[in-house]
């Protein structure tokens, strides 16, 4: 009967498991929006290449479709985030503010910007790169098949 009871709950772990995986294997939809972020100097005779990366910018109400979702198609030199953003908020006509090369934050997107909340929180825009935490669009290279998600966020006020 011992023997019975650990082979179902191994049976039963090892189900888990698997589904753990799968699901956390799965990956995060994107959408169907397109477009392409093009440099002047780009030239596949100088060695450049294109590479297609997946980009989400949430909706800042959340119960609303995301900004963007889909695929920016990257003929630049350098893939750096930030191309992909501009080239995803013109393809989508968002305004965007404070995106260029040097700077790491984006200031205000669609019109909605950093907020202090007033109760010890502030809302901002945040990026990850395939999950994980970016320090920003700035400085960001990108590689062919990363997911680059910007989200509206609301955290704790530490400073």
């Amino acid at each position: 009967m011992k023997k019975m009871v650990l082979r179902m709950s191994a049976l039963f772990l090892m189900a888990i498991l698997v589904l753990t995986m799968l699901v956390g294997c799965s990956g995060t939809k994107v959408g169907d929006d397109t477009a392409t972020a093009n440099d002047d100097y780009y030239s596949e005779d100088y060695g450049n290449y294109t590479i297609t990366i997946k980009l989400i910018i949430s909706n800042p109400d959340p119960t609303k479709d995301p900004l963007f979702s889909g695929t920016v198609t990257m003929k630049t030199i350098k893939h750096m985030a930030y191309e992909a953003v501009a080239a995803a908020c013109a393809a989508k006509s968002i305004e965007i503010v404070g995106l260029n090369g040097y700077s790491s934050f984006i200031t205000t997107l669609a019109g909605v910007g950093y907020v202090d909340n007033g109760n010890g929180t502030y809302s901002s825009w945040s990026t990850t790169i395939n999950g994980e935490f970016s320090a920003g669009v700035g400085a960001q290279q990108l590689r062919d098949g990363d997911l680059f998600e910007i989200t509206y966020v609301t955290q704790e006020i530490t400073w």
